[in-house]
This record gives C-alpha cells, sequence and structure tokens, in this order.
C-alpha cells in the first residue's frame, strides 16, 4: 500500500519528539550527577542551555508536522471535531514546555527570587521548577474538564446502542425459536411426555407388581 509522502514526512517529525525526549532526560539526569545542569542556567557551560534547544527544535518541529497533517486531512477528520481534541492533546505536552521555558527565562531576568532563610534555602531555578509543577497541577484540573468534552462518551455510546439495535433485529428468530421451546416446556409441564419417560414409568409398574406377588 502506497503512503503518501507528505503523511509520511509528518509521521517522523512527529515520531522523532518520542525519541529526543528520553534522550533528553537521560541526559538531563547524567548532567547532574556531574554538576554540569541546573534548572534556567543559561550560561553556554551549562547543560541546561542545550538542553532546551535541542527540546525547543524537536517540539517545534513536531507541532508544525502535526498542523502539516491536520490541513492535509481536516476535510476527511472533519466528522469527528478533530481541532478541540488536537489542541488539549498536545497543549499538555508542547505548551506546558514553552510554560517552563519562559518561567526560565523570568528566574534568569530576576523576577522569580531565591527563598533563603535559616531553615532552608532554595536556588531561583528550583522556585521556578516548583512555580512550573504548581501550574501544571492547576491547569490539569481545566484541561480534564475539556478533555472530557473533548473526547466525550456519547460516540461510545450512540454505537453500543446502535449494535444493540442490530443484535435485537438479528435475533428475532431466536426470540421466536425460544418462544417455541418455552410454550413446549409448558405443554410438557402439563402432562406431556416422552418416549424414554413413558418407559421408564413402565418399568417402575412392572417392579411393583413383581414386588407385590412375592
Amino acid at each position: 500500500m502506497s503512503v503518501d509522502p507528505l503523511s509520511s514526512k509528518a509521521l517522523k517529525a512527529t515520531l522523532q519528539f518520542c525519541v529526543v525526549k528520553p534522550l533528553m532526560a537521560v541526559s538531563t539526569v547524567v548532567l547532574q550527577a556531574f554538576g554540569k545542569y541546573r534548572d534556567g542556567d543559561f550560561d553556554v557551560t551549562s547543560g541546561y542551555l542545550y538542553v532546551t534547544i535541542i527540546y525547543n527544535i524537536s517540539v517545534s518541529l513536531a507541532l508544525y508536522a502535526l498542523f502539516l497533517f491536520y490541513f492535509a486531512t481536516r476535510d476527511l477528520l472533519s466528522p469527528y471535531s478533530p481541532v478541540l481534541k488536537f489542541f488539549m492533546v498536545k497543549s499538555v505536552i508542547f505548551l506546558s514546555f514553552w510554560q517552563g521555558m519562559l518561567l526560565a527565562i523570568l528566574e534568569k531576568c530576576g523576577a522569580i527570587p531565591k527563598i533563603h532563610s535559616a531553615r532552608v534555602s532554595v536556588g531561583e531555578g528550583t522556585v521556578a521548577a516548583g512555580y512550573q509543577d504548581f501550574i501544571i497541577c492547576v491547569e490539569m484540573f481545566f484541561a480534564a474538564l475539556a478533555l472530557r468534552h473533548a473526547f466525550t462518551y456519547k460516540v461510545y455510546a450512540d454505537k453500543r446502542l446502535d449494535a444493540q439495535d442490530d443484535f435485537c433485529g438479528a435475533s428475532k428468530m431466536k426470540a421466536a425459536a425460544c418462544q417455541v421451546l418455552g410454550a413446549r416446556g409448558r405443554t410438557r409441564g402439563k402432562g406431556g411426555e416422552s418416549g424414554e419417560e413413558q418407559e421408564e414409568r413402565s418399568r417402575g409398574r412392572r417392579r411393583e407388581k413383581a414386588q407385590e406377588e412375592d
């Protein structure tokens, strides 16, 4: 089966993020172990700058490819209302990244101060990361409501009802057969017996008669 070149390129450009993301996560752990990574540190000797640049390129490329794929298939996907689905799923991934990047820039500009007290001392980068985590927790509540509307259960409920209607339509003969068997069962309950039952009853009577003669 031939594949549209545009769809193939869009797929590759999108899936590259699935490879870059774990690689950057492993790189971040390694750099932190050697003291070469700190959140919000854009110094050229810090790994944060290069990880952020690679992340930004990968995210932008993946999002651009998804936009191309949507514009190429929007007529085909229009019955499924893809715009809200597309926006909600991708905003959770991509917008949260750019939000963290914005907080890192604000931290670098001095808008986010560090926390220093007698008990604890937290750097600006850690504070910015804490803000990012807190904001995401709040945003996910509203995202969950929007995702519930975007991926509504009503589509599957309608399909289930249609399947039940088809099953009921195909089961009319089965229902009729059940009614016939039920009628036969009621007839037998009123006194109808099969040949085997009659033969067994006759054998019982003969045994009782032989016992009386003895």
